[in-house]
């Protein structure tokens, strides 16, 4: 993909980049009501507005993550650090609205993936999900025992532990069916910090009665690269 439509080719390490702004306007013409953003590196903040004959919706992203200062020398002397992801779930269901994204960042910037679409409620991710990093690079050995590191891509695996009311488990089911082989969005949480954020495949679910009325679902996505 060219620099422009990097951001938009389902792969999150060929990334669009940018100097001090990047402003991309899309018309969707059809229903959405969230947006993502993956494999995002130097950027300091995040607008996204709609527009439907006038502002719908406007709201500003921090990048910035202060998850590491405890006290004050961290918060003088630590290194910055910025958010590589995010994610809106908040957008008003205007299927005509015109959608902007501005991204800002100090010097060069990249922006790996955009998404936009519309949401699906599969039930209640609980305690018990968890994520991880699954790492291709390597470490190779010469016959003097000296190591060189290959680099190599890697991908988050996310384990969604979900609670499904049994009269949606036809619908979640069905929904996981048609997004076979399809890359989306999954989160467990609507807090814009979550870090079971992911952008992938869903590879695998388990479904189990295990009351009358609830019933618990594994649902494993495997990121992408």
């Amino acid at each position: 993909a060219t620099n422009k439509r990097s951001m938009f080719d389902e792969v999150i390490s060929t990334s669009t980049s940018e100097t001090t702004t990047l402003t991309v306007v899309l018309t969707p013409s059809q229903l959405y009501n969230a947006v993502a953003g993956f494999g995002l590196s130097g950027v300091d903040s995040i607008n996204i507005a709609m527009n439907d004959g006038g502002e719908v919706y406007n709201r500003d992203v921090d990048m910035n993550d202060y998850s590491g200062v405890d006290d004050w020398y961290d918060y003088f002397f630590e290194p910055i650090s910025r958010k590589d992801e995010f994610v809106l779930l908040d957008l008003p269901a205007y299927p005509l609205a015109t959608l902007t994204l501005t991204a800002t960042g100090t010097g060069t910037f990249t922006f790996g993936e955009f998404v936009v679409g519309s949401q699906a409620n599969l039930g209640e991710a609980v305690y018990g999900s968890g994520f991880g990093l699954k790492d291709f690079s390597d470490f190779k050995e010469d016959a003097f025992g000296n190591v060189q590191y290959v680099s190599r891509a890697d991908y988050k695996l996310v384990n969604f532990d979900v609670k499904i009311e049994k009269e949606r488990l036809g619908y979640a089911y069905r929904t996981l069916k048609a997004l076979k082989g399809v890359p989306a969005v999954f989160v467990g949480s609507t807090d814009v910090n979550d870090e079971t954020l992911v952008y992938g495949y869903y590879r695998d679910n388990n479904l189990n009665y295990t009351t009358p009325t609830i019933c618990d679902v594994t649902i494993q996505v495997r990121g992408l690269t």
